[in-house]
């Protein structure tokens, strides 16, 4: 496929949990997945922690330049988000349906440490039909629990 119809989304915590080791791997992964996209797709970035930012307010078409500008983002990230509220990226994220004849994928990266895990199922659970939810976990301690509950929860 050309990608025409995709849209990726990398959710990347950077609460303190994540220093050291553990947020270079994300960071590796990132931009791993970034440089892997499809052509004609569209992508996003959500850093989150006590609180979130989005690399862009709706997701952008994948070229060259913003590529750069998101390979920047990555490697200027940091561990220092302080807590690891992973619930009100997502509510903001599914509140943007994804357009009828997309298919979006969202890619969770985190060490699982999360504070609202109850609630993260339940958004993932109900989230929009064409949205598949993949959660990597990094580190040697990542918890299994949000890591294997989001991936079912989200069909990832």
């Amino acid at each position: 496929s050309d990608g025409s119809n995709q849209e990726f989304v990398f959710v990347l915590d950077c609460s303190g949990s994540m220093h050291g080791n553990r947020i270079e791997l994300a960071k590796e992964a990132a931009e791993l997945f970034l440089m892997s996209l499809p052509p004609n797709s569209k992508f996003n970035i959500i850093k989150f922690g006590s609180d979130f930012s989005f690399f862009s307010e709706e997701s952008l078409p994948y070229t060259e330049e913003n590529r750069r500008k998101a390979l920047e983002l990555i490697r200027a990230t940091d561990a220092d988000m302080g807590g690891t509220e992973l619930a009100p990226p997502l509510q903001h994220l599914f509140k943007k349906d994804a357009s009828s004849h997309e298919t979006r994928a969202v890619f969770i990266l985190t060490d699982g440490a999360v504070w609202d895990t109850n609630e993260v199922f339940k958004l993932i659970k109900n989230g929009n039909q064409r949205t598949r939810v993949h959660t990597l976990g990094i580190g040697s301690g990542a918890s299994s629990e949000l890591i294997k509950g989001a991936a079912k929860a989200g069909k990832g």
